[in-house]
């Protein structure tokens, strides 16, 4: 995701990611682009640079939703989207570059 350094996603508490549940750490994110959709890819943070995937230190893979952007953003944005909704707390990831936007839901674990 990020061109010169890992993007990182830290949390302190336990969440659950596209269906994926990930105790409070950092972790690395990376995606994937393939014919059948967009994929995340989350690691444990082992310091690596954004050039140094490694599958060893693969979390959880999630199939992204994907949307095409009218106007293209030349930086990499992400956005943690909370739900208006009452209950638990819970929401949207949401990150774009391009004219490619992509997001998947989280909530508290």
């Amino acid at each position: 995701m990020g061109a010169n350094e890992a993007t990182t996603l830290t949390t302190d508490v336990d969440l659950v990611l596209g269906g994926a549940a990930l105790p409070k750490g950092t972790y690395v994110l990376y995606t994937v682009p393939g014919r059948a959709g967009w994929k995340l890819v989350v690691q444990r943070s082992a310091a690596q640079s954004a050039t140094q995937y490694a599958d060893s230190n693969d979390v959880a893979r999630i199939d992204l939703r994907h949307t095409t952007l009218p106007a293209p953003l030349e930086s990499l944005t992400m956005w943690l989207i909370p739900s208006r909704d009452p209950g638990p707390a819970k929401g949207e990831l949401r990150f774009a570059w391009g004219t490619d936007q992509l997001s998947t839901d989280w909530s508290l674990r």
